[in-house]
């Protein structure tokens, strides 16, 4: 008998023994993909339907020890294989706030600082579901001193997040695919003279950011 997704006859396949019908073991497309194999279990008789009429287009005898307990058909029509849902290789991402004073020896005039930052970053260690990234932000700092000279100072600021991956395992490679300063909540002089003139410090806080992807860096990058 064969039935809609509801459950509604739409045919059904009759033979001339009865105890076919009852035993029947499976149904084969054929290649055709009009009809379909079948065959008795116990009995031996192989059957070949019609899906849409339900008429039996070849019937033969098998031989056989025990039960009929599978047919092969040349050219059989398979289900396509089941489509799986390719891994994505998602970017796991940290931030982290970091502060900072650097000393102005000699001290700068006021309004004469600035500074250029540049943040480096690795991969310190990959635990299970934790992956550990060290760095830090290169920054360097120009102003001019109360004599007029122009002055630099360099400053290397540590820091150290941890990215959660459920994917990690120790051993496992990862690759950083980005690094940088995310905001600057702020970055200005400070510890004035008296009249305001000089500065001798530079104060700044920020958001560094560091985002990774499991596996070895690209061929183009590395």
């Amino acid at each position: 008998m064969g039935v809609d997704a509801s459950g509604n006859t739409l045919q059904i396949y009759d033979t001339p023994n009865t105890a076919d019908e009852n035993f029947f073991f499976a149904m084969n497309l054929d290649s055709d993909g009009t009809s379909f194999w079948t065959a008795g279990l116990s009995t031996f008789n192989v059957y070949k339907f019609d899906i849409a009429s339900g008429n039996i287009l070849t019937q033969f005898k098998a031989n056989g020890f025990f039960s009929v307990a599978g047919l092969a058909i040349f050219g059989e029509r398979m289900p396509p294989p089941q489509q799986v849902c390719p891994v994505v290789n998602i970017q796991s991402c940290c931030q982290v706030v970091i502060e900072r004073k650097t000393q102005l020896v000699p001290p700068a005039r006021v309004g004469t600082a600035s500074e250029e930052k540049v943040v480096v970053a690795g991969i310190e260690k990959v635990c299970p579901e934790k992956v550990v990234i060290c760095g830090v932000v290169r920054k360097t700092i120009r102003y001019v001193d109360a004599k007029g000279n122009n002055q630099t100072r360099e400053d290397d600021v540590p820091f150290q997040c941890v990215i959660d991956r459920e994917d990690a395992n120790e051993g496992d490679t990862f690759h950083i695919v980005g690094a940088d300063i995310l905001c600057t909540v702020f970055a200005e002089e400070a510890n004035f003279n008296a009249d305001r003139s000089l500065a001798f410090k530079w104060v700044e806080k920020e958001i560094v950011k560091v985002c990774i992807r499991k596996g070895p860096p690209p061929a183009d990058t590395l």
